[in-house]
């Protein structure tokens, strides 16, 4: 994926060169285990994203600013589940002669994972 988004303060034109990130997906198992007896059977068991995983690379030009960690380039990419990144670890590095802005999830929000199959 390659494309481009400014960043929150306007900044940078921000050119994603690559995008890795993927969702990784657990299951949550109720324990069932409570001192009363408020709940009387565990909840219903459900997906939910655990982690995010990879990176986005994104191109700087010459002069432009260190994207922080509150960039929002959620909107440029393309991720499942309703996950929105409240927090980037970001790290610089130079690439033949380019800076590149790394970004890694720190902190994200997502929505419910659907199941792939649905009761009737």
């Amino acid at each position: 994926m390659r494309g481009g988004v400014r960043d929150e303060k306007g900044r940078n034109e921000l050119k994603i060169i690559s995008d890795s990130l993927e969702p990784v997906i657990e299951r949550w198992d109720d324990p069932g285990d409570y001192p009363n007896n408020v709940a009387s059977a565990p909840l219903p068991s459900h997906d939910c994203v655990a982690a995010v995983e990879g990176e986005v690379v994104v191109e700087l030009e010459p002069g432009d600013f260190l994207p922080d960690g509150d960039v929002d380039v959620t909107e440029a990419l393309d991720l499942p589940h309703g996950i929105k990144v409240r927090k980037w670890r970001v790290e610089g590095r130079i690439v033949r002669a380019a800076i590149h802005a790394v970004l890694t999830v720190e902190e994200f929000d997502a929505d419910e994972v659907e199941p792939a199959w649905k009761e009737d």
